[in-house]
């Protein structure tokens, strides 16, 4: 694995001499001519435009994740990260100062290296083998939605995808000490007037519907909300 560090900002420039030296710690090389799929590249840039846009999707084509950063704060307008993260990179961290911006760096990449560690794991790959580079970036996210956060995950897919293979990993990777257990909902049998006693007295700790389709998600899963609601199921 390769760090490799490219401006795409003028790599002169004061803001961009800050950042080099905030980084001095961490070996960043020049980019390689073909890079690998485990490699980790930054971008410095001082301004979204195009141009960063097209580099970054550049970039991370292979696999590679690229970590984006912002020379000032004045470096995303109001969209904010969104545009640097669906051109493909990975993070954007935002230089406020030289010793938080090291911090930052250094948090990220020891947070991949946790989730790469996860991915290569036989908890992981038994669930879920696969080895070419869109699946390894799929399981990248899962591992770290799983393992880093507390956020939803809702799950879209044609039948027969894996979509509950997903949610059960999702829900075994979840360090939380508490957790209930995992709860499985096929919505074709869940009916309006269903009364939620098959549901009364089992906490769910992490829910799966199945059975969604078309315009009716949305409204399957409000209902199901009300329903967990109304009989103070917590969820």
């Amino acid at each position: 694995m390769t760090r490799w560090i490219r401006f795409a900002t003028n790599g002169a420039s004061a803001a961009a001499s800050s950042v080099r030296s905030a980084l001095a710690d961490v070996v960043w090389a020049p980019p390689p001519p073909a890079p690998d799929g485990s490699d980790i590249g930054l971008i410095v840039f001082g301004r979204v435009s195009d141009d960063v846009l097209d580099l970054v999707r550049g970039s991370s084509r292979g696999g590679v994740r690229i970590l984006a950063v912002g020379t000032s704060p004045e470096a995303v307008d109001d969209i904010g990260p969104w545009p640097l993260l669906d051109a493909g990179a990975s993070d954007v961290v935002v230089r406020k100062d030289d010793e938080g911006l090291a911090d930052d760096v250094s948090a990220r990449l020891t947070r991949w290296a946790e989730v790469d560690e996860l991915v290569h794991s036989s908890e992981v790959q038994d669930a879920l083998a696969g080895r070419t580079l869109a699946w390894t970036s799929l399981l990248r996210e899962i591992v770290e939605v799983a393992r880093f956060s507390d956020a939803s995950v809702l799950l879209i897919g044609e039948s027969g995808t894996g979509k509950d293979v997903i949610a059960r990993l999702i829900h075994e990777l979840d360090p939380r000490p508490f957790k209930d257990e995992f709860v499985t909902i096929d919505c074709r049998t869940f009916g309006g007037t269903h009364d939620g006693e098959d549901l009364a007295g089992h906490p769910v700790g992490n829910l799966v519907l199945t059975g969604l389709a078309g315009s009716g998600k949305s409204q399957a899963i409000k209902a199901l909300e009300d329903l967990l609601k109304r009989n103070r199921i917590p969820y």
